[in-house]
């Protein structure tokens, strides 16, 4: 990927479910998926204008792309010598400055770098080649978006019919409706009061209406807060999410639930080794 994406200007940004996607002109999308711990921080102050810097790398260039990975480099310096500030922006290079371990790839632009920083790495990044044709393997069954249009009641209850998962494996099924995750499936059901244990296949059209209702509202929700910071995720500013300070259910067990006339007391339960938050009175 460095070769194919250096010097590059960035034209678009888009999302696939939980993929972000980045369209580089006259070369493809880098793909990136921040796994549990990943996250892309803007930093303003870009190591390379404190040396000599390509005359491309001017303040009109906003979108132009350098690369480095901060792999270890194969032939590491003497102890004591430091790198070279003189950077030729387009160039593939290695950073010994940075003392970040975590930061495992760095995008340099004209004025601010934009870095992968993913502690315990589980987090992707790939590149779909301009003009592939067939969808990238990450992709190519990835369900519906929550706001696309075809994504109705009536269209999740006849895909409910033929499953055999409970509702709680149904919402985390990426093939189905992409991009809801553990925390979110678990805040969603609890809006619809729907049992996380009951089989999908027992949903009503007018119940499968009120879950699509209540994803849209809970996604909504948590982009506009920022997302969920529970440990250690920050956004691209290095601000930690809200959204977890408005959880319905989520680390709540014991605790009363919050609908509109319900007096029971939130439950925890495992799931296939994930934490799944729920009201055994109101939820059926």
């Amino acid at each position: 990927m460095p070769e194919i994406v250096q010097g590059k200007t960035i034209i678009k940004l888009t999302r696939r479910g939980k993929y972000i996607l980045i369209q580089v002109e006259d070369a493809g999308e880098i793909v990136v998926h921040l796994g549990m711990s990943g996250r892309l921080l803007v930093e303003k102050t870009p190591f390379f204008l404190q040396g000599n810097c390509h005359s491309e790398c001017n303040e009109e260039s906003r979108s132009f792309i350098a690369f480095r990975m901060t792999t270890p480099h194969p032939n590491p310096l003497p102890q004591g010598e430091k790198e070279s500030s003189s950077f030729t922006a387009g160039e593939f290079y290695y950073d010994f400055a940075r003392n970040q371990k975590h930061d495992h790839v760095i995008f340099e632009f004209a004025n601010f770098r934009l870095v992968y920083n993913d502690p315990r790495r589980f987090g992707v990044i790939d590149f779909i080649l301009q003009g592939q044709n067939a969808p990238h393997k990450l992709l190519e069954n990835m369900g519906q978006e929550p706001w696309d249009t075809q994504t109705t009641g009536q269209w999740l209850f006849e895909i409910a019919l033929s499953k055999k998962l409970n509702l709680k494996a149904f919402l985390l099924d990426q093939t189905i409706i992409a991009g809801i995750g553990n925390i979110y499936a678990s805040e969603v059901l609890n809006l619809s009061k729907l049992s996380p244990l009951r089989l999908c296949n027992m949903l009503t059209i007018s119940e499968a209406n009120v879950l699509i209702n209540a994803v849209r509202t809970t996604l909504e929700k948590a982009i506009s807060l920022g997302g969920s910071t529970i440990s250690d995720y920050q956004n691209s500013d290095g601000a930690a999410g809200t959204m977890q300070d408005e959880f319905r259910v989520y680390e709540r067990a014991g605790q009363p639930c919050q609908n509109v006339n319900c007096s029971g007391i939130l439950q925890k339960t495992l799931h296939n080794g994930r934490s799944t938050y729920f009201c055994e009175a109101c939820q059926v």
